[in-house]
């Protein structure tokens, strides 16, 4: 069997042989959520569905099997159980689809795995469910019988095959659903990185053609289907363990007698959990479950929950039914969105395009978008938090490295998504939860319980200070939403100052990877810390609320930068360590700078640096540099993706993009798409990060060309709730609640007074004690290039001609430089002719949208509710005066005003591209 390769790149008369080292060692299917993502290995089978299991990013496997049969025989076009196996003919892949074509006998068909990215709403993102859709052609112009079939295991929804699983099938008007879920489930845990409180849902349109649906053993559905062409509409009641005659979620269609579809095969599948996350809020444990919820929350009947498969909420089936009739407009918005994004890639390069393509689905996939209710009982659509999860790694909550790696990614599709996941990080941190006067790496490491990390983290204080002052700055400045700097000013100054005094000399600590010595690259986070910190109070000063720290911050970043320009640079390169050019690494928080639009660091040191990595590479190992010499042999993708981007003027970032993508069609990897692994053998010893959202650093060189908004704040509300419960849960110190409540409100009033008055003026902080004292000192084609829209042509539309492997006509030798047998394909430079590589997929943030008005949705929780309880403003105070104490400072106010309200927005507008026939799955 051959195995087409589409990508520019390549050369597409290729014997079959060559394809064995240009194709990636696993293929995405569908990514929607981190307990609800699957692949295919693609190193024994050349990329074909047909044959194998799909697989979790740690290779268990998932039961989906997939038939099809055509004039009374049958072939198998996915999983591994029955049927003659159909022939692949080629993949494509797209940050959000992955196409397979297939031929059975005369007729060939496109299989479409489809995971919507709809950055721009938070509803469509955060509904965890994917499409699966056939489109099907006679190859002999003929008409033939065909049917289709699918179905699913309960391997989705637990990692313990002997759990006993339970099942039901229902309808609305419009569509058909089979649900299946543990008979006791387990909330907020995880059994083999898979949730064991989750239900699975597999469901399609009743207007499907030839609907038939049953649950059963997996043999009798498979058996019964390739007999008769069809199932029984029945159901098993013999609820049992998932490995017990395997039962199984079946839906088949039949077509009739075709030429070609009119109209595509189309399956749901999703994976449901509620709640989501418990958050620590407010001294409590808070439940919080998807946002998508809120579209729906006019809806009767929200007592009962998952928990139970009788009775469905009214607002889930209307969720559900919702997601199938949205089918025609997704697909529209996911070919236009790819078409945008793979543009603007392949402007960099063809190997730059294949990176995106195949690293977007994870790095979004491990996102939760969550809400959580009002006291009242309805949802909170103001109330918006993100939870990354540590795929690949570990089961950490928000951890800051990763965070980091995937903001190009975040910042790019849609700054807000930035700004949600660092809300909660910053709210625990600011809450009496939190202990330490520097920034916790994580929310926890038991995800999905963000109970926070108030540990002694102390070796990692410069790292993740510096992080999450970058981080906090970059989404400002790309939003232009200053919410979260607003609200959170204290706390980022006590970072800050805790930079000012450990940053330049960090000798005391490590890197986010547990280096300890890499003092040049550390501490070059610290000093771009600091500047964002300058730039954070410049924001603010604007304001008027502020004075006098923009300079100190400033200057100690422009002295510390010349200093440690001085101490960093060894002959011709940086080395790991101050003043000795061996070893060396990859001084990936060059990128930063770059991110923030600052000339902090001379242009010489990039130069330089490129210069170095040029040199270098001719040498190079096979896969990558080490991205440090004090951990030899190990590369990391994030990291060498952040270097390409901070020397993005360089030819050199070619070389860096290269490495990594050479790496990704190493045959025989052993997991999907690792972070990091052995440079000279891509080796899995090393290995980790498999599918981790880290990989979104790979948009680091599209988000530099990110334009810097106006900052704008919220303005100032005249009154405060108080919450008496509140208020007495956040006493501390052994003041009596009385007391400080009446000393809260009257310095409270007393600020907001001289603020209004433009009384209220900042001491400059002594440069003699400036901060805190420290404590304790492919796939197999990748094809990322989108098809010209003058040569595709939808299903939907009629084929014209003979039909290739994506269903496109066959075009003459001068579209590709060759005439591949079946099919050709044209180079995205000719999509989009004249048109700007800058693609401005971040110009509409609207978020959400609610009752049919979009909301502003960066800054979120309790801030966004219009009320800043007391019990914050408490602990606001707390810190504030912790700093007086410390700097010698007159009690001055450092805070900015604590209401955050919501702002309207222009409502999500999606252009829709040409309609692309899809394959796969």
């Amino acid at each position: 069997m051959w195995f087409g390769f589409l990508a520019s790149s390549l050369i597409l008369s290729q014997v079959a042989a060559q394809y064995a080292s240009t194709f990636p060692s696993f293929i995405p299917l569908v990514q929607r959520s981190p307990h609800f993502g699957s692949w295919i290995a693609a190193n024994e089978s050349l990329g074909t569905p047909a044959n194998q299991w799909p697989i979790t990013w740690t290779n268990r496997i998932l039961g989906w099997q997939g038939f099809v049969r055509v004039d009374g025989s049958s072939w198998q076009w996915q999983g591994r159980q029955g049927g003659e196996l159909a022939r692949t003919l080629g993949a494509y892949i797209t940050p959000t689809r992955t196409i397979f074509t297939i031929e059975a006998g005369p007729v060939q068909f496109n299989v479409t795995y489809l995971s919507p990215i709809e950055p721009s709403d938070w509803v469509l993102q955060s509904f965890p469910f994917a499409y699966v859709f056939i489109d099907a052609w006679s190859t002999d112009g003929n008409a033939h019988d065909v049917q289709f079939y699918s179905d699913v295991t309960g391997e989705f929804i637990s990692g313990e095959l002997a759990n006993t699983v339970q099942w039901n099938t229902m309808q609305t008007q419009t569509s058909l659903y089979h649900q299946m879920k543990r008979t006791t489930a387990t909330p907020m845990t995880e059994n083999n990185n898979l949730s064991e409180d989750g239900m699975l849902h597999f469901a399609a349109e009743l207007a499907s053609p030839g609907l038939t649906y049953q649950t059963g053993p997996a043999g009798e559905m498979r058996s019964q289907f390739i007999s008769n062409g069809r199932l029984a509409n029945t159901q098993d009641s013999d609820f049992r363990a998932i490995r017990s005659n395997w039962p199984v979620l079946a839906i088949a269609m039949d077509l009739g007698s075709i030429t070609q579809t009119s109209t595509p095969v189309v399956w749901a599948i999703g994976l449901l959990r509620d709640p989501v996350i418990r958050y620590v809020r407010d001294a409590g444990i808070e439940s919080r479950t998807s946002y998508f919820w809120t579209k729906y929350q006019s809806i009767g009947d929200a007592v009962s929950t998952l928990s139970s498969l009788s009775v469905l909420r009214e607002a889930e089936l209307a969720q559900l039914d919702a997601f199938i009739a949205d089918f025609p407009s997704a697909r529209n918005r996911a070919e236009a969105f790819d078409m945008k994004i793979m543009s603007a890639a392949s402007a960099v390069s063809q190997q730059y395009a294949d990176l995106v393509a195949l690293n977007l689905r994870q790095t979004m996939a491990a996102l939760e978008i969550t809400t959580a209710k009002r006291p009242s009982g309805e949802w909170n659509a103001s109330d918006v938090k993100i939870f990354m999860r540590d795929t690949g790694n570990s089961r950490r909550v928000n951890p800051v490295e990763m965070v980091y790696a995937a903001l190009p990614a975040l910042l790019y599709l849609n700054a807000s998504l930035a700004g949600l996941v660092l809300d909660p990080m910053l709210e625990y941190q600011a809450s009496p939860q939190h202990l330490n006067n520097y920034a916790a790496p994580d929310l926890g490491s038991t995800y999905p319980d963000a109970t926070g990390n108030s540990t002694n983290q102390v070796l990692l204080a410069v790292e993740n200070c510096g992080s999450m002052l970058v981080m906090a700055l970059a989404h400002a400045q790309k939003s232009g939403e200053g919410g979260l700097i607003n609200q959170h000013y204290t706390l980022l100054r006590e970072w800050a100052d805790y930079l000012v005094s450990n940053t330049l000399q960090p000798t005391a600590y490590t890197t986010a990877d547990g280096l300890a010595g890499a003092t040049s690259n550390l501490a070059l986070k610290g000093i771009v810390g600091i500047y964002a910190m300058s730039k954070i109070n410049e924001a603010l000063e604007q304001q008027g609320a502020l004075s006098n720290y923009t300079e100190h911050y400033r200057d100690t970043a422009t002295r510390y930068a010349r200093d440690w320009e001085s101490l960093a640079v060894s002959g011709d390169h940086i080395g790991s360590s101050y003043g000795n050019p061996s070893p060396w690494g990859l001084v990936f928080n060059l990128f930063a700078p770059r991110l923030l639009n600052t000339t902090l660091i001379s242009e010489s040191i990039y130069d330089t640096q490129a210069a170095w990595y040029a040199s270098q590479a001719v040498s190079a190992p096979a896969f990558g540099f080490q991205y440090d010499g004090n951990d030899p042999k190990r590369v990391k993708t994030h990291w060498t993706l952040l270097t390409a981007a901070s020397v993005a003027k360089s030819p050199v970032k070619d070389t860096l993009i290269s490495m990594v993508h050479n790496r990704i069609l190493i045959a025989r990897a052993g997991s999907p798409n690792p972070t990091t692994y052995n440079s000279d053998t891509g080796a899995t010893s090393v290995i980790g990060g498999r599918a981790s959202p880290a990989q979104g650093a790979i948009l680091g060189l599209l988000a530099l060309n990110l334009p810097d908004q106006t900052i704008t704040f919220p303005k100032e509300e005249e009154t405060v709730d108080v919450d008496v419960a509140t208020i007495a849960g956040g006493v501390v110190g052994g003041v009596s609640g009385v007391l400080l409540l009446v000393l809260a409100v009257w310095f409270y009033r007393r600020r907001r007074r001289q603020i209004k008055e433009g009384k209220f003026k900042m001491a400059a902080p002594s440069s003699a004690t400036p901060g805190l004292p420290t404590e304790s000192s492919f796939v197999t084609p990748f094809m990322t290039t989108i098809p010209d829209a003058s040569v595709a042509t939808s299903p939907s539309e009629g084929y014209v001609g003979k039909r290739g492997p994506l269903g496109y006509t066959n075009q003459d030798s001068s579209s590709t430089g060759t005439n591949t047998p079946g099919w050709s394909l044209k180079v995205a430079g000719n999509i989009a002719a004249g048109s700007s590589s800058q693609v401005a997929l971040t110009a509409n943030r609207s978020g959400p949208s609610v009752d049919g008005e979009s909301i502003y949705t960066s800054q979120v929780g309790s801030s966004m509710s219009g009320d800043l309880s007391l019990r914050q403003e408490v602990e606001q105070l707390r810190r504030e005066m912790a700093l007086l104490r410390n700097q010698q400072m007159e009690p001055v106010q450092d805070e900015p005003p604590p209401m955050y309200v919501p702002g309207v927005l222009q409502e999500r507008t999606s252009t829709l591209g040409p309609s692309n026939t899809a394959p796969r799955k």
